[in-house]
């Protein structure tokens, strides 16, 4: 029996109907994560709503619609992607109204199914369809998820140049978005393939952004780890192509640092303080032993590469790690 909530959106005006439907799915997945009812009893209600709102094909497609963000909050997201393709044909049939939420949870599973181009006009509807009015408008959530959504397609397809503006767009727009910490990764990665390392605070480059990553209380732990990796990928570049940065200078007439041993510092603290990601902090030790290698410092090579398998023997980095310790000549410490 449908509640009497669910069975007042059958009387609804179509304006009113998306944000009802966009309630009736927060209950649907309190009701999954408390452990009472699993997926698939769920989106009963949905169906029973759907069914008794047959005369209305426009309705049914929203209803239908949004039932599929239950199974992608889920993580069902083949489910999930499958029940928004089906619904999303019959809403532009009807062209009905659809809640922002939903539209942008189908556009992440068309992300997360390497859909990206067809992503990309559903990230376009949002921004074209809910515009905020002002400071506190709610629907400047939808527009800085839509600004961050075509940035992440773009930067997928390799237009590196588009993205970097999607994001300083995000940054300078939308600070507060809980994607912004991401998007500065990415921008950064952006910047990185250009040569943009350093940069004024208006227009920060690569590492600026990096270290913002990394300082931020509200990066989540992978990013700032993929952050760390990235930097020391930067500074690796740094040395090989002499790109001049302030990430080396010293003042004061010292000689510049040497980025390569910079480089090593990052990935090492991949490994100090995201032990419990193991891949990550095994791929930083990969490449600080392969760094030191190349400096010919094999004791601080071997150190790095016998701490990677002792910790991540069972990493994707374990195999490589294991050859490059059998091609190290012998220890330089006497054994006791």
């Amino acid at each position: 029996m449908l509640s009497r909530s669910a069975q007042a959106i059958l009387g609804y005006r179509p304006v009113r109907v998306a944000p009802a439907l966009g309630k009736l799915v927060n209950l649907a997945l309190f009701r999954f994560q408390a452990g009472e009812a699993p997926v698939e009893d769920c989106l009963k209600p949905f169906r029973d709503l759907a069914a008794q709102a047959s005369a209305n094909p426009g309705l049914v497609a929203q209803i239908l619609f949004a039932q599929a963000s239950v199974p992608f909050e889920a993580n069902q997201v083949s489910l999930a992607l499958r029940l928004y393709e089906d619904a999303y044909k019959k809403s532009v049939e009807t062209k009905v109204a659809l809640d922002w939420r939903d539209l942008e949870r189908f556009a992440r599973a068309l992300l997360n199914a390497d859909k990206n181009e067809e992503a990309r006009p559903i990230f376009a509807r949002i921004q074209k369809e809910f515009p905020a009015s002002g400071p506190k408008d709610p629907k400047l959530r939808a527009q800085a998820s839509a600004v961050f959504g075509l940035g992440l397609i773009d930067f997928k397809a390799g237009k590196k140049e588009e993205a970097e503006k999607q994001f300083a767009k995000l940054a300078k727009e939308y600070p507060w978005s809980e994607k912004l910490q991401e998007a500065n990764f990415l921008r950064g990665q952006a910047l990185a393939a250009s040569g943009k390392y350093d940069g004024p605070k208006e227009e920060p480059g690569a590492f600026d952004l990096w270290t913002e990553v990394i300082e931020s209380n509200k990066a989540d732990n992978e990013t700032k780890a993929r952050a760390m990796l990235a930097f020391g990928q930067g500074l690796e570049e740094v040395a090989a192509k002499k790109i001049a940065t302030k990430q080396i200078e010293q003042g004061g007439g010292k000689p510049p640092l040497d980025p390569l041993d910079l480089a090593v510092g990052y990935y090492q603290k991949v490994d100090l303080y995201y032990d419990s990601l193991p891949e990550f902090s095994a791929e930083g030790l990969l490449k600080g032993a392969k760094i030191r290698r190349s400096q010919q410092k094999n004791d601080d090579a071997r150190k790095l590469v016998s701490s990677l398998l002792e910790k991540y023997g069972n990493s994707s980095s374990a195999a490589a790690a294991r050859e490059l310790l059998n091609s190290l000549p012998p220890s330089s410490t006497p054994s006791s």
